[in-house]
């Protein structure tokens, strides 16, 4: 039999402890590292997107309710189509210059404004909208102006 004297099993048992708790710190470490990495993870990678594009936004109709005369401000309904899948606002209005189809009235000797200000806001998706603006005839508008027809070109800002 092998008999250990007190001194010799308290050292042995020193030893088994000791070992026993470098092992379970080994054993926790081990798993701690483990989960550490199983539950972090880094990567890399690419993503795309198409941008969609804004369908034209167009005048349908710009209309006068009656004729205009010197000294007289008229009102002039826009109609806008918005051909969009979304809505846009229209953000300005401006008017190029003003022609007309007798010589002697176009431009700024036609006397002729026009008030566009008023012509911003929502247009629905997939609708016409109609916003009013007006039109002046000055005073000093030539006898040139009687009976023509006056046109100018119209551009839209639209965003949105």
């Amino acid at each position: 039999m092998n008999l250990l004297t007190a001194p010799q099993r308290r050292r042995l048992l020193r030893r088994r402890t000791v070992r026993l708790a470098l092992a379970a710190a080994i054993v926790w470490g081990f798993g701690t590292t483990c989960a550490y990495a199983y539950w972090s993870a880094s990567g890399g990678g690419s993503a795309s997107v198409g941008a969609g594009t804004l369908q034209q936004v167009t005048i349908e109709a710009v209309s006068i309710g009656q004729n205009l005369r010197p000294g007289q401000t008229v009102t002039v309904d826009v109609q806008i189509l918005n051909t969009n899948p979304f809505p846009v606002d229209i953000t300005s209005m401006t008017a190029g210059t003003i022609t007309s189809d007798k010589p002697g009235c176009a431009g700024t000797s036609s006397g002729v404004t026009l008030n566009l200000a008023t012509v911003t806001g929502p247009v629905p998706a997939n609708q016409t909208t109609t916003f009013a603006a007006s039109a002046a005839m000055d005073t000093s508008a030539p006898d040139a102006c009687q009976g023509a027809t006056l046109s100018a070109p119209l551009n839209l800002q639209v965003r949105k």
